[in-house]
């Protein structure tokens, strides 16, 4: 299994706040201004933005990565157009580009097929995708943590999550 990069310590000028976030991992406390539930696409993406602008960030999954999930297994190309640290990534993302698509009716009788001189989208496997976009949010200052299932309490409105190996406590108050 890969390992992930330790992030570099912040220097940051200022106090930690009283609003921020503690998470208790293997015994040691961690305090973050922002802690994201969920590696996937939008939270390593989000995550890496933070870390980008100075926040620091965690980020907890209940999977240990890379990890397989099931998906159509294409990316859109303005993902990358839009986000332009993940193009030097591409590699390290994706598999294959394409350029273009064909649909088909249902008796397969009737086809439109619409092509592209750049890529309309990349095809990768999920596992793939996930763990570089977790890997570039660590490179970026963030804290990864795996293996930590969140749940809620309704009546505190605080967070936990629960290491699923050892069954310990792994996160709280928010």
């Amino acid at each position: 299994m890969d390992s992930y990069p330790k992030p570099a310590r912040r220097i940051r000028g200022e106090a930690k706040k009283s609003d921020c976030y503690t998470a208790a991992m293997s015994q040691s406390d961690i305090q973050v201004d922002v802690l994201i539930v969920g590696a996937g696409p939008s939270g390593s993406t989000a995550a890496t933005a933070l870390a980008k602008m100075g926040h620091s960030v965690a980020i907890i999954d209940k999977g240990i990565f890379p990890r397989h999930k099931t998906c159509a297994s294409w990316v859109n190309a303005l993902a990358f157009s839009r986000l332009n640290y993940l193009e030097a990534e591409l590699p390290n993302l994706v598999d294959c580009p394409f350029y273009g698509i064909r649909f088909y009716n249902e008796s397969m009788s009737r086809q439109g097929t619409y092509n592209e001189r750049q890529p309309s989208g990349y095809l990768t496997l999920r596992s793939k995708f996930d763990h570089g976009l977790a890997r570039l949010a660590v490179l970026s200052g963030a804290t990864f943590l795996q293996n930590v299932a969140p749940r809620t309490s309704r009546k505190t409105g605080m967070a936990f999550g629960r290491n699923s190996a050892t069954g310990k406590s792994s996160a709280r108050s928010f």
